[in-house]
């Protein structure tokens, strides 16, 4: 990502400061800040983010947790801003399997995929590209928040 936009300003957020390690030994420090936090009460900016990523992370968690992170980066994201996710999807003997170890290796909470589409929809975001991988086991989506419609404007 850095290399497409070389000048980008990047915040990175993650609770497992190993992971922020991994992250900065792979993508270096230069335009990016890295952050020990929880992603649920961290302090985020007011509709300045243009991107969000969120790869294998809003599967993380619940209903009663999911409605005000979304809520939450919504706020952070500027008007026309995209926001790039990449989730599993499906409830079959896989997905239980994977949630059953990262549950044992990590704590995770949830037991099962919540859907968070009409959340962003909620918050005015559309979805405008969905790509499936591994046999509809992982998607990829990429969200565009409309102006007219979010609660940022």
């Amino acid at each position: 990502m850095l290399a497409a936009a070389p000048y980008a300003c990047i915040d990175y957020i993650d609770v497992s400061a190993q992971m922020l390690e991994l992250a900065r030994a792979k993508a270096g420090t230069e335009h990016v800040n890295y952050r020990c936090e929880d992603a649920r009460i961290a302090p985020l900016p007011e509709a300045e983010y243009d991107l969000i990523v969120t790869h294998f992370f809003l599967d993380c968690f619940d209903e009663l947790d999911l409605e005000p992170l979304i809520a939450r980066l919504s706020h952070a994201a500027a008007p026309r801003s995209r926001w790039l996710i990449s989730e599993f999807r499906g409830n079959g003997w896989l997905v239980r399997a994977l949630y059953f170890f990262f549950r044992l290796t990590t704590g995770l909470s949830t037991q099962r995929l919540v859907d968070h589409h009409p959340l962003l929809k909620r918050h005015g975001f559309c979805l405008v590209a969905c790509e499936d991988a591994w046999h509809g086991l992982v998607a990829s989506e990429l969200w565009v928040c409309d102006a007219a419609k979010s609660p940022n404007v």
